[in-house]
């Protein structure tokens, strides 16, 4: 697991700061850091079958992307979440990220 988690934040850590700094973004309660301790014995998964049958419903139903989109802008706005993340830019490939990685 420490293992795991460490790779997670390392692949997400650099490019985020980068991203905060491109933006002029000093400081963020948002962050993209986890803890291994936030994953012990916790469940990732929940069951809405579950749920609804405590008589649950949902206030939002369907996770929208124009829903992910005002949050996103509205934390632009704030200056919490960096701008130009939001972009069609790419500023940050997985694949050339891994073989830079593991160059030997």
């Amino acid at each position: 697991m420490t293992s795991i988690v460490e790779d997670i934040n390392d692949r997400h850590m650099k490019p985020w700061a980068d991203a905060c700094q491109r933006d002029g973004i000093a400081n963020t309660p948002l962050n993209p850091f986890i803890d291994q301790e936030l994953l012990y014995n916790k469940n990732l998964a929940l069951d809405s079958a579950k749920l609804k049958g405590t008589g649950f419903s949902y206030s939002i139903p369907e996770l929208k992307i124009d829903s992910l989109r005002e949050i996103l802008d509205d934390n632009v706005k704030c200056g919490l979440f960096p701008r130009s993340l939001l972009s069609a830019e790419i500023l940050w490939n997985c694949e050339a990220d891994h073989e830079e990685r593991w160059k030997f």
